[in-house]
């Protein structure tokens, strides 16, 4: 499936569920989860095709994914 019918469709799930459920609803919760992911593989994805970042520019966005955590 291509990237942005993934993000369409993920679009579409959060909007549907938003209108019925409230934002604590773990289905819900886990559309816009789902919704997020595929946009930063989106992002991700172009970005590398484009060629803009450097290898410690990738390394360290690889360490903010694994840890988990924000800064």
């Amino acid at each position: 499936m291509h990237r942005s019918t993934e993000v369409f469709r993920h679009r579409a799930r959060v909007a549907a569920l938003s209108r019925s459920r409230p934002e604590s609803d773990p289905e819900f919760v886990q559309a816009r989860s789902a919704l997020a992911a595929a946009l930063l593989e989106r992002d991700i994805n172009e970005t590398l095709a484009a060629g803009l970042l450097t290898l410690d520019q990738r390394n360290h966005l690889a360490s903010l994914l694994a840890s988990g955590r924000a800064w």
